[in-house]
């Protein structure tokens, strides 16, 4: 009996000790996740100022991206990084996300990161989180498309929307904000 005792207790201190091993791992990486987000913040902070992204090359889509999910507001693409090779600078984001104001002006609400399906070279992630997708391109019809062309890498891509400037309750990563409002 104290044998089997010894044998119960051994066990559970050893399932203790990977425990404390996984959560300070996971704390490391969360540690360094936040880090990582700490200066893609101070990287994109000057985009608060919208011509500043136009100055360095984002163009604005004028398409507010609304959903029954949330909102992700209007997408301020960088072709340049867009199409570079698949190539992921955390410190430049190939998209920047705003919200318009009553004022004309924009808000910046969060960055995207994306990889064309064509560029991408496995499955990519970011901040130890993988990317959505692959998925269909935005501006193409599944109704009017063959599986073949639906499946084409061509028109496919990967990204993942970081919510680094309003809090989303679907989490940082999620790719709708249900926390933001669109201006009426």
């Amino acid at each position: 009996m104290k044998k089997l005792i010894a044998s119960i207790g051994g066990v559970i201190l050893s399932f203790g000790l990977v425990s404390s091993a996984f959560a300070a791992t996971d704390q490391d990486d969360s540690s360094k996740v936040n880090k990582q987000l700490a200066q893609v913040r101070q990287a994109t902070e000057k985009y608060h100022d919208v011509n500043v992204a136009i100055q360095d090359g984002y163009i604005n889509t004028h398409e507010v991206a609304v959903s029954p999910e949330g909102v992700m507001g209007i997408h301020f693409v960088n072709p340049g990084l867009m199409f570079d090779g698949g190539v992921l600078n955390p410190n430049q984001p190939e998209v920047l996300l705003y919200i318009p104001q009553k004022n004309g002006g924009y808000k910046l609400v969060g960055v995207e990161y994306y990889v064309p399906g064509f560029m991408a070279n496995g499955h990519p992630s970011l901040f130890n989180h993988p990317f959505d997708g692959s998925m269909l391109n935005h501006d193409l019809d599944p109704a009017n498309l063959t599986e073949e062309e639906i499946q084409n890498p061509l028109n496919r891509h990967y990204d993942l929307h970081v919510w680094l400037w309003h809090a989303n309750p679907s989490g940082i990563f999620a790719p709708w904000n249900p926390a933001i409002k669109m201006q009426e």
